[in-house]
């Protein structure tokens, strides 16, 4: 997946940011390599162009992988704070 970020990355740029099947490759990928906030916000993105574009099925998917992404880096957060020494 890290190999193929810099590739999907490349693709959002020359779509313009505009096509949210590309931005949730990418959130994928960034989800893979274990980058949430990245994967987050990319797949947010997506969401809003879906929405816009009246893409219902593919909102709804957008949207259920943004919550596994979302609790995904809540628990990564929640796991730090006990780990960390006080």
């Amino acid at each position: 997946a890290q190999e193929a970020i810099p590739h999907a990355q490349q693709a959002v740029g020359l779509s313009g940011g505009r096509n949210p099947l590309i931005l949730d490759l990418l959130g994928r990928l960034y989800a893979q390599a274990g980058r949430l906030p990245e994967a987050i916000e990319a797949t947010r993105q997506a969401l809003e162009i879906a929405l816009q574009a009246n893409d219902e099925p593919l909102a709804r998917d957008l949207r259920a992988r943004l919550s596994s992404y979302e609790a995904g880096a809540a628990g990564d957060r929640d796991r730090s704070a006990r780990t960390r020494p006080r």
